[in-house]
């Protein structure tokens, strides 16, 4: 599928986000930085839009049950080890432009299964270090 334009880059200024449909997907426009992404608009808990929420610094969060992603990368904060499908975008002549079809890795990053030493019990005694 080709590219849509979804909305004009003045719409999306940075540190803002909205929701936009795209061929009937819902679809997070945000902008960190000066830096456009275009995610799926389902919080991957209850599948509530995350364009209802918050765009607090570089972090998207949920209004629902406060999950948070990291806008740059849709990498899950709280909780780690998720992350959100993310689509390709274009930024021409002040138009931003999505693919829906085109979902890419999210930014190359890994978003792994977050912190291996969150709860290591210590091995002599059982309690947590």
């Amino acid at each position: 599928m080709p590219m849509r334009r979804v909305a004009a880059l003045d719409d999306v200024r940075p540190g803002e986000m909205i929701g936009v449909a795209v061929d009937g997907e819902p679809v997070l426009v945000l902008n960190v930085g000066g830096a456009v992404c275009a995610y799926r608009d389902r919080c991957l808990h209850k599948g509530v839009p995350l364009s209802t929420g918050q765009l607090i610094d570089d972090v998207i969060l949920c209004d629902v049950h406060f999950w948070e992603y990291d806008g740059k990368t849709g990498c899950g904060i709280n909780p780690s080890g998720v992350q959100l499908d993310r689509f390709a975008v274009a930024v021409r002549d002040g138009q931003v432009w999505v693919d829906v079809e085109a979902e890419i890795a999210n930014g190359g990053e890994d978003c792994g299964e977050g912190d291996q030493d969150d709860d290591q019990r210590d091995e002599r005694d059982g309690q947590p270090r």
